[in-house]
């Protein structure tokens, strides 16, 4: 009687070992598959907006998404969004036991490309809504709860962003973009660029050097400090004023 127990915990605890070794050398196809059949559908469903992704490769304690594309709804002319390369970082302990608990994200080549068009129709007033209804259902809970899929810190490595609004004529193009946000309450965060243009629909056109918007995000409106260099205003041609500069912020005269 006691022979065949132990052979059967002996094959038992063979098929065990066996089973986690497979798991341990095919952890990175397995977490592939877990991050785009599980993951992202549950993030295309927060966003309302559906995703692409190139290639997803999984290492233990980070994933690298490449080539992504937040699509829009269907008909959109062009994506509203597109990053070259996403790093995240996660708990790699908390992935056996099934969890997905991310730490930090960092993001390379991000191009966003907001558009409205003539008849008002745009590429962004969806995600707009559905973000807008999720912040609701936030707050209507007072706030609690955690969301594993939330992330520590968010890093732009460089990027760029082109909002265009047909119906008045309007263009703002900001070039060699970065940024950097912390979850952590009371932290604020910050966006850099080289560059930008701003067209209005009427009005002179602006142009700015390198120049930083910091803000909290708990109360954007009340809380930007941007501070500005090498600006420029062209009233018109051949009329332009140069070496506009300073910190533009609520309150002031």
């Amino acid at each position: 009687m006691r022979r065949p127990l132990l052979i059967g915990g002996a094959v038992l605890g063979g098929f065990l070992l066996t089973s986690l070794l497979a798991l341990w050398l095919f952890y990175g196809r397995i977490g592939a598959w877990v991050i785009r059949d599980k993951v992202l559908p549950k993030l295309e469903a927060r966003l309302g907006q559906s995703l692409e992704v190139g290639e997803i490769d999984v290492e233990r304690g980070r994933v690298i998404l490449r080539d992504v594309s937040l699509v829009g709804k269907e008909g959109a002319e062009e994506s509203l969004l597109h990053i070259d390369e996403v790093l995240v970082t996660y708990d790699y302990g908390a992935s056996w036991l099934g969890e997905v608990i991310v730490h930090d994200v960092s993001v390379e080549g991000l191009v966003v490309r907001a558009y409205r068009n003539a008849d008002g129709s745009s590429n962004f007033q969806a995600l707009v809504d559905t973000l807008g209804r999720r912040r609701d259902a936030t707050r209507s809970k007072n706030g609690t709860g955690s969301d594993s899929l939330r992330p520590q810190s968010i890093l732009v490595m460089s990027g760029e962003i082109h909002l265009i609004d047909r119906e008045r004529g309007a263009e703002m193009h900001l070039l060699g973009l970065s940024a950097h946000a912390l979850a952590k309450e009371g932290s604020i965060a910050s966006v850099r660029f080289e560059s930008a243009v701003v067209q209005p629909g009427s009005g002179p056109r602006l142009t700015l050097g390198e120049s930083i918007l910091r803000v909290d995000p708990r109360d954007a409106l009340a809380t930007a400090r941007f501070d500005v260099s090498n600006g420029a205003v062209k009233l018109w041609q051949g009329m332009t004023l140069t070496g506009i500069s300073g910190q533009v912020a609520p309150g002031d005269d």
